[in-house]
């Protein structure tokens, strides 16, 4: 579930793995910010769940970083906000002719997705039985996966809010990269996209994905961070 508290919005699903767990969007002073963070600390540790917080550009206050590397968080990971027109795309996509993308709307389509995603882990095993249970078509998030030979090797995720999609989860089986099934991941993805009269497509680049966008196009506009708790006391 998601909790909007002043300051920040808490995502705790309560499973066991900080993927699903997390912070967001904190907007407070400078002077508060000591007292924001130990809310957050002392909430997840009650629980006995691990989480992240993710910094994004427009967070507050502008030094969030050092507040949370002084109350012992360091920084795990980053990645960089990225964002394509689709305006000025002409919609041409390329798909290699032995792989079926289809978009995962059951449990089993759901599962597949998720083995892509995360090799089988047992908590997003979990997650995605319950996107099975309540998903529906008017939500505004899509799952889709992509088969070769019936064998799940490449999923992604689109949603749509306000003319934009942000397009996530794009991962590809590891025995199944360098094939370019991820690049026809996001084609098939961006052309949904711009059909539905979408403008612009954003996401979150990872290291391993940067290389990628900058062929396709996409530009830089900004750094997400991601800190979680040291275990040294």
């Amino acid at each position: 579930m998601g909790i909007r508290i002043p300051g920040f919005t808490i995502v705790n699903s309560g499973l066991h793995d900080d993927m699903f767990n997390y912070v967001l969007d904190a907007d407070f002073s400078n002077a508060e910010a000591n007292k924001r963070i130990n809310e957050v600390t002392d909430y997840f540790r009650n629980k006995n769940i691990p989480f992240s917080w993710w910094i994004s550009p427009y967070d507050k206050p502008n030094y969030l970083s050092k507040y949370l590397e002084s109350n012992n968080y360091i920084n795990t990971d980053n990645s960089v906000a990225m964002y394509f027109d689709l305006d000025k795309w002409d919609g041409r996509v390329a798909i290699p002719s032995d792989l079926q993308i289809v978009q995962a709307k059951d449990e089993k389509t759901l599962l597949d997705f998720a083995l892509v995603l995360s090799n089988d882990e047992a908590s997003c095993k979990k997650y995605f039985e319950w996107v099975a249970s309540v998903l529906t078509e008017d939500d505004p998030i899509e799952y889709f996966v992509g088969y070769v030979n019936d064998k799940p090797v490449v999923c992604g995720s689109s949603c749509y809010f306000a003319q934009l999609t942000g397009l996530n989860d794009l991962t590809t089986a590891p025995d199944e990269r360098n094939k370019g099934y991820a690049k026809a991941m996001q084609h098939y993805r961006l052309k949904r996209a711009k059909d539905f009269g979408y403008h612009i497509a954003a996401l979150q680049a990872s290291q391993e994905g940067y290389p990628l966008y900058i062929k396709l196009g996409y530009k830089e506009c900004g750094t997400f961070r991601e800190f979680k708790l040291s275990q040294k006391r």
